[in-house]
């Protein structure tokens, strides 16, 4: 036997529990004072239906997540959920039970490859010590040399250029994705042996791209180790030609002239 509460007007009260006497892991709902704060407390589960469907929870202030094990008397993992592709349901946001470690998204795997958005003119993350990026050798497979892509390498184009959409209209250093990808085809590679091309969808009414529903991206971090190999060749390079100018000013008696 339930108890409804209709109210065409505002209700105030300082505090209502709603519990099934036929299920031991019942609900609670309660709304609380504690003199200088009120809130609202959900223990266990409440679920939000409309029409068998969904519904809405409208928040006007902060909300607030803690799970805290009555037996042990610390906090395990806090996280909001929802309804993936694959038909389960998996975190978008959590915080692990060391209180210190945030997650935002779900990685994902091979038949459900997931997208992180982040959206904003410029993205800020103060404080921040460096972003790590997953890089054990145990981890990877396929090794190789990158002197086969020298030549694509030198056909690269950088450039400066303005956001179409840009709200500083400051020139940015880079490269035009389409150029990087006729790059690599000019020289008998795909995007398959670049993971710094990258191509995204979108739909066409969307503003984020202008009105593009196949932008190209490019990841930087990726040219990082091909300038690196470059730069280790240039090295490699001058120090001998350093060597083989110092034998011929030796053998010159210190003579040597370059024309």
């Amino acid at each position: 036997m339930g108890t409804k509460i209709v109210a065409d007007e505002l209700v105030v009260v300082d505090k209502v529990k709603i519990k099934n006497p036929d299920d031991t892991k019942n609900v609670t709902l309660s709304v609380c004072t504690d003199g200088s704060t009120d809130y609202l407390n959900i223990n266990k589960e409440v679920r939000v239906e409309k029409n068998l469907t969904a519904g809405n929870i409208y928040v006007n202030g902060n909300l607030r997540l803690r799970n805290k094990s009555e037996d042990t008397n610390k906090y395990t993992k806090q996280h909001i959920t929802a309804y993936f592709a694959d038909k389960n349901t998996h975190d978008v946001v959590s915080l692990e039970s060391d209180l210190l470690t945030t997650t935002i998204g779900w990685p994902g795997y091979e038949d459900y490859k997931t997208t992180l958005q982040l959206r904003g003119q410029t993205v800020i993350a103060p404080n921040n010590g460096g972003v790590t990026v997953a890089s054990d050798e145990r981890l990877k497979n396929s090794f190789h040399a990158l002197d086969e892509f020298d030549d694509a390498y030198m056909d690269l184009a950088p450039m400066s250029f303005r956001y179409n959409n840009g709200a500083s209209g400051r020139k940015h250093f880079g490269f035009g994705a389409g150029q990087v990808k006729r790059a690599l085809e000019q020289h008998g590679f795909t995007t398959k042996d670049f993971a710094g091309f990258v191509q995204m969808k979108d739909n066409a009414d969307s503003d984020d791209y202008c009105g593009l529903d196949d932008p190209m991206g490019l990841i930087y971090t990726e040219f990082v180790a091909w300038n690196t190999h470059m730069i280790q060749k240039l090295y490699k390079e001058n120090e001998q030609l350093r060597q083989r100018i110092e034998v011929m000013e030796r053998r010159t008696g210190g003579n040597l002239k370059l024309e």
